[in-house]
């Protein structure tokens, strides 16, 4: 977020970063590559690890450029705050949870890891737009990801989803409020 804020990264870096990406990802399939697939073993799904390694990480920077290509820069960067502070504190956090969500939402996660998604994304956010813009992007982001739309009988990956509901929260907010 520092390097987005200050320019000293763009879209243009970003799209290098996911073909680059990309290219690794389609040689981890056939070859251990020794750098990466150390970090690949310890951080990815084994069953996204067999199938689309770094399968996050890609969709992060997706979530961020497209965060970047649609929004005002104050509002992608309060979206990428909610992803960034929010889905990684609520995916630390809610393993140690004891109440599941109820149905229609996801049954594999937390309450507990939910609030502090939201609470983690909401104080992230507030560093770039005003407080009722965050806590409601905010809710909103973690609301929708916690849901698990599906497209085409697939999930919407949540590194695309929260930034994307974030900035389209905010950017309505403005627009009508």
């Amino acid at each position: 977020v520092v390097l987005i804020y200050f320019d000293i990264i763009g879209s243009f870096f970003l799209i290098g970063l996911l073909v680059f990406g990309f290219f690794l990802s389609a040689a981890s399939l056939k070859h251990k590559i020794p750098v990466i697939y150390w970090f690949l073993e310890r951080f990815e799904r084994p069953e996204v690890l067999k199938v689309f390694p770094g399968k996050g990480v890609l969709f992060g920077v997706f979530g961020v450029l497209i965060s970047l290509l649609l929004f005002e820069k104050d509002i992608a960067l309060a979206a990428i705050m909610i992803l960034a502070l929010g889905d990684s504190f609520g995916a630390l956090i809610g393993p140690f949870g004891n109440i599941k969500h109820p149905k229609p939402f996801s049954q594999k996660k937390f309450i507990e890891g939910s609030i502090v998604a939201f609470l983690a994304g909401f104080i992230g956010a507030m560093l770039f737009v005003n407080p009722l813009e965050a806590f409601i992007a905010s809710f909103v982001a973690i609301f929708f990801e916690v849901l698990e739309l599906k497209m085409l009988n697939d999930k919407i990956d949540d590194n695309i989803m929260i930034p994307l509901m974030a900035g389209a929260v905010i950017t309505i907010m403005r627009v009508y409020f």
